[in-house]
């Protein structure tokens, strides 16, 4: 079987935990990974759709301060 994966290019400002979750359309989580980055600099986050149906999706990342949000079209 094919492995879906996709890397997230993100610039993260200040150190400390940070929060990386996809949510389907309904608006409920289907993903969730927490991270600790402890300097600020750019970084790369690979994500794999392997258990998730075809579909549009919102990724969002957080700090509990900022939160950014991206669309994502996930096509098998």
């Amino acid at each position: 079987m094919k492995k879906l994966k996709t890397n997230i290019d993100i610039n993260i400002n200040s150190s400390g935990l940070y929060n990386f979750s996809v949510y389907n359309l309904r608006g409920q989580c289907v993903y969730s990974m927490q991270m600790q980055y402890d300097n600020p600099g750019e970084y790369t986050l690979s994500f794999s759709g392997d258990n998730l149906n075809s579909g549009v999706y919102i990724a969002t990342i957080s700090n509990g301060m900022t939160s950014l949000s991206q669309k994502l079209t996930l096509i098998k």
